[in-house]
């Protein structure tokens, strides 16, 4: 019997009580073809603090992306803070066996 495997794969989820709020950090990543997986994450604790009132700037949002060629993995994410700031990271995993 084969069993089908599950693209998806909830890989944070964290949950803590902070001045009676219900702060929460959570992930995904998924996986739709062997050698790509997307991840998306959302941070409450993140939005609340980096909030501007009437704007929305998605605070607390991060999203990326990794391609595995042969021997290189080659990553990129993206994080933001607020309308002023933001971070892109680039990586780069090289399998030397």
């Amino acid at each position: 019997m084969l069993i089908k495997k599950v693209p998806f794969f909830i890989y944070s989820m964290v949950w803590y009580l902070l001045e009676a709020q219900v702060i929460g950090i959570i992930g995904i990543e998924l996986f739709p073809e062997s050698g790509f997986n997307l991840r998306l994450g959302y941070n409450l604790l993140r939005a609340e603090e980096l909030r501007i009132v009437e704007r929305r700037a998605f605070a607390g949002l991060s999203a990326g992306f990794s391609v595995k060629f042969n021997y290189l993995r080659l990553s990129y994410s993206y994080a933001k803070f607020s309308t002023a700031a933001a971070s892109s990271y680039f990586g780069i995993n090289i399998d030397l066996q």
